[in-house]
């Protein structure tokens, strides 16, 4: 019994058991019945009465009187393994289940519309009415149980089809943690298709015997009835565990899950040994950030603060890795091997990608490798602020405070880039080794002016890594004098 999922609808491991042995005859007696020979025939002989013998204690009974009774029914949609393995959950599937689907089956069963290029149109939902809880934060354990199993046990259990996808978090297969994704959409399941780095079906291995510290349960068609009962303001909610790396997402925009994991992530790289109960990276190892990663060449680039319509822009051929990456001393290795592209037109996106809402189109990093990149050889903050200047150079220790605060301007602090964790001391003095280390240089470039903002920090990166772009110390001194305030006050 897991105390994460509760006690499973059925668990009788004797009926699981026939049902193996019924289905492990019935593909021998196939293979057999295809076999020619005196000694064949004696093998289906000695199959056929094995099986019968076997399926007396599973024969169904809806039809009694009928002269053929095939069993068992497996096929696309009805796999015995598939579901034992959900029931672990308290997902009892009571319509079709799927597992790791490709790309044109999960558009085949997902709701919305295809482009003339083949690309899968849906509309996503508005992320500002959804709650985001993390247990023990800001929402009581036993608050995220209870919701937790309504979600699965009520609404998962009913839904008229399931889909599992079995993926990683991480890019780095070194690195990685495995993630299985449960959930009553088929676009959902084509996001973390795109977005998630994939398992070879070698190792995944039989759906019972694929071993994951991360889990997510997507209920992306269940809103929250009373959403006071569980502490809650909206009928939408991500609820995540980092001590046990799940996130429960109830109603929520697509893209949430993606970053629901970026949470996981952070909450565990502050978690001490201790107190650490995942796979997840030994504590101040890997620290992970919010930002893209950029690779030109042999050379890579960190950009924290760009936009969606920025990063398909400016960033979009040369991008590794989007949203989050992970900076170690094995090298830069992102979390995702897919982004989020604004500004992009349905009819521009390509044939299986994702289209979320008017335009914003989830595609693969153009650049993207199973492979960590080097340490970084530039490091591109950009602000919004017409009060500061065109750019500006930092130090590491002025770089990792803008990190800390998030800042985007001379009174603009949106939170840490190094996720959404608690204490970050540790952390932020081994980000501060690794830039020093690195020798990476610290640039902050400013987009006030609104023109082409994508297009400027693609050359400021550029002649970053070039060794052709060197801010003014003076610029670079008023920079800071302007934004230590906020940064300061955002740090306290």
């Amino acid at each position: 019994i897991n105390a994460e999922y509760g006690t499973p609808q059925h668990t009788n491991r004797t009926m699981l058991s026939r049902t193996r042995l019924v289905t492990s005859l019935s593909r021998r007696l196939a293979t057999a019945q295809a076999t020619v020979g005196t000694r064949a025939v004696s093998e289906r002989a000695t199959l056929k009465r094995r099986l019968r013998k076997a399926d007396t204690k599973l024969a169904p009974t809806s039809d009694p009187e009928a002269a053929v009774v095939q069993f068992p029914r497996e096929g696309l949609g009805n796999d015995y393994a598939l579901n034992w393995a959900i029931n672990y959950y308290s997902v009892t599937p009571t319509g079709a289940a799927f597992r790791n689907l490709d790309a044109r089956a999960l558009m085949a069963r997902a709701s919305g519309s295809l482009s003339a290029a083949k690309a899968l149109c849906v509309i996503d939902v508005d992320g500002s009415a959804c709650d985001v809880r993390v247990v023990g934060r800001d929402i009581s354990l036993e608050a995220y149980r209870a919701l937790s199993l309504e979600a699965r046990r009520e609404f998962l259990t009913d839904a008229p089809a399931l889909f599992v996808h079995d993926c990683a978090v991480g890019c780095d297969k070194a690195t990685s943690r495995a993630l299985r994704v449960i959930t009553d959409d088929a676009a959902v399941a084509l996001f973390a298709a795109h977005t998630f780095a994939p398992v070879p079906a070698t190792q995944r291995g039989a759906p019972d015997e694929f071993k994951h510290p991360y889990t997510a349960f997507v209920a992306h068609g269940m809103r929250i009835a009373d959403p006071a009962r569980f502490g809650l303001a909206h009928e939408r909610a991500v609820l995540i565990n980092p001590a046990t790396g799940t996130a429960v997402l109830v109603g929520a925009p697509i893209g949430a899950l993606r970053d629901a994991f970026v949470t996981v992530a952070s909450h565990q790289a502050t978690a001490t040994a201790a107190d650490a109960d995942t796979d997840a990276a030994a504590p101040l190892d890997a620290v992970p950030l919010e930002c893209d990663a950029v690779a030109y060449g042999d050379a890579t680039a960190l950009v924290f603060g760009a936009t969606d319509s920025m990063r398909a822009s400016g960033l979009r051929r040369y991008l590794a890795g989007a949203h989050a990456v992970e900076w170690s001393a094995r090298g830069v290795a992102p979390l995702f091997r897919a982004g989020q592209f604004g500004g992009v037109a349905a009819a521009d996106a390509a044939a299986g990608e994702l289209v979320l809402g008017a335009a914003s189109v989830v595609s693969p990093c153009a650049a993207a490798s199973a492979q960590p990149l080097a340490a970084p050889r530039a490091i591109v903050l950009v602000v919004d602020d017409a009060s500061l200047p065109a750019s500006a150079a930092l130090s590491s220790i002025d770089a990792v405070k803008h990190v800390l605060a998030g800042c985007r301007g001379a009174s603009a602090c949106v939170g840490s880039a190094l996720g959404d964790a608690g204490d970050w001391s540790a952390a932020a003095a081994r980000l501060e080794a690794l830039i020093s280390e690195s020798g990476a240089a610290v640039i902050a470039v400013n987009v006030a002016d609104k023109r082409n903002a994508g297009a400027k920090i693609e050359k400021t990166m550029i002649d970053i890594l070039q060794g052709s772009h060197s801010p003014a110390a003076a610029d670079s001194k008023a920079f800071v004098a302007a934004t230590s305030k906020a940064v300061n006050a955002r740090l306290a």
